[in-house]
C-alpha cells in the first residue's frame, strides 16, 4: 500500500527522458525530482550536460574525480558523459537543467564543478 499516495522506492531507475530530449531540436531541458531520504540514482552517464542543485534538502553527488555534499542552493555542473551518482541525504527537492553539448563553447571545463549558492 502507498502511504499518503506516495510510492516508496529505494533506487531511481533512469528512464529514457534524456534520449527523447536528444532527439528534439530544443537545446535545454528543465526537470525536477523529489526524493525521500536514502533514495539514490545509481552510477550513470548521459550526453547532456547537467546543472543541478537542491532547492530543499541535501544531496551527495559522486563522480570518479570527487564527492560533493550539496546543501540547498549551491549547484554542481556535470559535463557530458561524466559517470556520476546522486544520493538524497534527507528529503530532497532537486532541480536540473540539461543542456545539449553544442549549447556551450568548447572552452568549458571537463570536470564536475561545485558552484556558489544560487540566491
Amino acid at each position: 500500500m502507498k502511504p499518503n499516495g506516495v510510492e516508496k522506492k529505494t533506487i531511481v531507475e533512469p528512464d529514457d527522458f534524456l534520449e527523447r530530449f536528444m532527439e528534439k531540436p530544443q537545446k535545454v531541458l528543465a526537470k525536477a525530482f523529489n526524493y525521500h531520504k536514502g533514495l539514490s540514482c545509481p552510477y550513470h552517464q548521459h550526453i547532456p550536460i547537467q546543472f543541478l542543485y537542491a532547492s530543499e534538502g541535501v544531496m551527495k553527488v559522486t563522480t570518479v574525480t570527487g564527492l560533493w555534499v550539496i546543501p540547498n542552493h549551491p549547484a554542481v555542473w556535470i559535463p557530458s558523459n561524466t559517470l556520476h551518482k546522486i544520493e538524497a541525504v534527507g528529503v530532497l527537492a532537486m532541480r536540473n537543467a540539461y543542456f545539449k553539448p553544442d549549447f556551450f563553447p568548447n572552452s568549458l571545463p571537463n570536470v564536475a564543478l561545485y558552484l556558489s549558492p544560487l540566491y
